[in-house]
């Protein structure tokens, strides 16, 4: 029924960006609107402060900043498995 059609929906579709809501939401808004709903957490802020970072850029009038790359944040991961990895290995 309808419930599992939401959450289908949730799921998987994409959202609906906020312009076609309201279509006087300015674009860097509606960016940083869209990276909050994203479905990939990699597409996401990393956290508040980032967020907020972002906010802030819009209320000074300049735009959010973009996503890493993809091989930016696999760089990023891979340092960070290795270096973990190397922790583990050493404290055994």
């Amino acid at each position: 029924g309808e419930p599992w059609a939401l959450v289908r929906q949730h799921m998987e579709d994409e959202p609906r960006p906020p312009s076609q809501l309201n279509p006087d939401i300015p674009e860097p808004l509606e960016q940083i609107c869209l990276r909050c709903l994203a479905k990939n957490p990699t597409n996401r802020y990393g956290d508040a402060g980032e967020l907020a970072d972002d906010l802030n850029r819009f209320l000074r009038g300049a735009p959010p900043r973009p996503l890493p790359s993809r091989r930016t944040w696999l760089a990023l991961t891979g340092t960070f498995v290795a270096g973990s990895a190397a922790t583990v290995l050493t404290r055994t």
